[in-house]
């Protein structure tokens, strides 16, 4: 989740050194002559905003300008929290009188985040032991989850009205997260559903290791969500991946989830057929079109996925539809249905 650096690589981008090959864009964090130009340009965007977040003169115009907008881009991709080794930047922008955050790192205690400059943005620094940790932000008294990061994990405790709460995995706890990608639009299908996405063990985004991929339909009620999509309990095939990979010692793969929409019936049926005197089905072809032209491109180079390593799966409905694109082409789907 978000940029961090393993003590070998950056997540999420730059090099795959961490704070090797950025030298030549290395901000003035001291901003001597307070600047006008931007101290991050050419610089690796994550070690740049650590640096002049931890600069004494962080907030000297050209330095106070960069924060923002580095961190409004990064939150913009969903690339936080701020992620080094064992630390992390915790962020929050927007307008508000008071920013906490409250997660397994701290017991649930809500800290407060500092405000950076004069700028709407929070921020705190939070020292971990580098496991994986739930949270929340607590924003003028409101548990919210975190807008700038995709790892999260379901939570039903009846308190928690979102159900979720945002993860902060750091790369050598040696566990598994989910990530979700809100919202993505279909163009085929003049439609928009999420992406739910199970990131293995041990995946490092800055590695040379690519990584085979399982994709699966009704995407909400694939994980271990209790009040999941169908109304009968998620699949928890997270809870079974991670058995196979850390206990078996499978080879890493990725589980993406492409959720259902209230078109289900018509997406998944390639032809047309009759319900209760009502016609259904018939947009199958489009649904593939959106899973081949949309969600893999958008997939696969994130996440370092080889197409040699795609399946596919699914249950009822999902199943048919898997059985369909998986056969038509065969080689596009080359480990199976």
């Amino acid at each position: 989740a978000g940029a961090q650096d393993s003590g070998e690589a950056d997540v999420g981008g730059g090099d795959a050194g961490g704070d090797a090959g950025t030298d030549a864009g290395t901000p003035d964090a001291g901003g001597a002559d307070g600047g006008t130009g931007d101290p991050c340009e050419g610089a690796y965007p994550p070690q740049c905003l650590r640096e002049l977040l931890e600069s004494p003169s962080r907030c000297n115009p050209a330095n106070a300008a960069a924060i923002d907008r580095v961190s409004r881009e990064m939150k913009a991709a969903m690339e936080l929290p701020l992620q080094y080794l064992d630390d992390a930047w915790i962020f929050y922008a927007g307008s508000a009188s008071t920013v906490e955050v409250a997660g397994e790192f701290n017991a649930w205690a809500p800290a407060a985040l500092e405000k950076i400059c004069a700028l709407d943005l929070w921020a705190l620094k939070v020292t971990t032991a580098g496991d994986k940790y739930e949270y929340k932000l607590v924003v003028d008294g409101t548990w919210i989850l975190d807008p700038g990061n995709r790892a999260f994990a379901y939570d039903d405790y009846a308190g928690n009205a979102d159900k979720k709460n945002s993860v902060l995995n750091f790369w050598g706890s040696g566990k598994s997260h989910l990530e979700w990608w809100r919202n993505v639009a279909s163009p085929q299908l003049g439609n928009s559903r999420d992406l739910y996405v199970y990131v293995p063990p041990y995946f490092n985004p800055m590695g040379a290791q690519a990584y085979p991929v399982l994709y699966m339909h009704d995407g909400q009620n694939i994980f271990d969500d209790k009040n999941s999509g169908l109304g009968n309990g998620g699949w928890e095939t997270n809870i079974a991946a991670d058995a196979e990979i850390v206990r078996a010692g499978l080879i890493p793969y990725f589980i993406v989830g492409v959720a259902n929409t209230t078109d289900r019936m018509d997406e998944y049926t390639p032809c047309i057929d009759q319900n209760g005197g009502d016609p259904f089905g018939g947009k199958a072809d489009l649904y593939e079109q959106f899973l081949i032209e949309t969600v893999i491109p958008m997939m696969e180079p994130h996440y370092h996925i080889y197409a040699d390593g795609r399946a596919i799966a699914g249950s009822s409905l999902g199943g048919n539809i898997s059985m369909y694109i998986g056969l038509r082409p065969p080689d596009l789907f080359p480990k199976g249905i």
